[in-house]
């Protein structure tokens, strides 16, 4: 481990179960991104998979980690039809409920043009936004634009910018989603072509 000066300042062995003593914690969070839960009779086999593995997730993170919440990088559902983000809900308020879980938009939820406003119906979370956790910040900066080949909407930027410049003096940790503009990650072509 090495501070801000590069200079080391400590070490963590890792073990079996890869968890390591680093004495007492200011508080725990989970990082997750692509959770890609979905209602496609086509392909059961992928949407059943994804969902269990999101159960799972949520039930080892709030049950036998007990983090004090989570975060998620985007890309909740397969089309983000109000069907599949109702679905993801349910599994949040089933497996979560007493856990908050903070979201950023990923390309996965602007397949509907609807989205931005749907989206906060079904996470409770704005587009963008940031909280604190202590003396900490959490930026999340979600995307919505790209089928108008522009990732952030108007001012987004500039608020992200204003946001950190407020917290020069704090930890931050911003948490978004962008895809590739092209080849990986651009399996339905929505950025072929786009610069």
């Amino acid at each position: 481990v090495y501070g801000s000066n590069e200079e080391r300042i400590g070490h963590i062995e890792l073990t079996e179960n890869l968890t390591a003593d680093l004495g007492e914690k200011l508080y725990t969070f989970s990082a997750l991104s692509d959770i890609h839960v979905g209602l496609n009779e086509n392909n059961k086999e992928y949407y059943l998979t994804s969902t269990n593995d999101f159960i799972n997730a949520l039930q080892y993170l709030n049950n036998e980690v007990a983090v004090d919440f989570n975060t998620i990088c985007g890309d909740l559902t397969v089309y983000a039809s109000e069907n599949e983000l109702a679905f993801y809900k349910s599994m949040v308020d089933e497996y979560s409920a007493d856990t908050s879980v903070y979201v950023a938009a990923g390309n996965h939820e602007e397949y509907k043009a609807y989205t931005s406003e749907i989206l906060h119906i079904y996470t409770e979370n704005p587009l963008f936004y940031y909280f604190e956790q202590g003396d900490d910040v959490f930026i999340m900066v979600g995307i919505i634009s790209s089928f108008e080949h522009s990732t952030f909407l108007d001012g987004e930027l500039q608020w992200l910018y204003e946001v950190l410049e407020a917290n020069r003096n704090k930890r931050c940790f911003v948490f978004e989603h962008v895809p590739t503009d092209v080849g990986s990650g651009d399996a339905l072509g929505l950025h072929t072509g786009s610069k």
